[in-house]
């Protein structure tokens, strides 16, 4: 996908890594929750300033930890129902479910057809416009 547009051009996209982190209580203990992702901004240049026109999240992966070693988190882990998330982001949405979040339909995550056609998108945006 492109990620380093000719500076000199309009419009432009940018690449930007994430790493969302999280320490929720989770029945009684302590757990990390690291999920990663991409932001992929399209800008373009509006009265003179380069402004974000759309931001897009793109999902790669996450994971969640005990703090402390415990055996109730393994145990806990074999009976988390996880099933209505993509892997790509299944313990950042099962950690804000808990917190009464609610993760939007829709959601991009890398490597999927989604994810393709968003940087289709990207290189047909960056193609000059007449």
């Amino acid at each position: 996908p492109p990620s380093a547009p000719d500076p000199r051009r309009d419009p432009r996209i940018r690449r930007g890594s994430i790493t969302a982190r999280a320490t929720p209580e989770s029945a009684g203990f302590e757990v990390d929750v690291a999920s990663t992702a991409q932001f992929y901004d399209f800008f373009e240049r509006r009265a003179g300033e380069w402004r974000i026109s759309r931001r897009v999240c793109v999902y790669r992966l996450d994971r969640m930890d005990s703090v402390l070693p415990s055996i109730r988190f393994w145990l806990m882990s074999l009976f988390m129902d996880t099933d209505g998330y993509d892997p790509a982001y299944r313990f950042l949405g099962l950690a804000l479910d808990a917190q009464g979040y609610e993760i939007q339909p829709g959601q991009v995550v890398d490597n999927t057809k989604e994810a393709r056609d968003l940087y289709d998108e990207g290189r047909r945006w960056l193609k000059p416009r007449s």
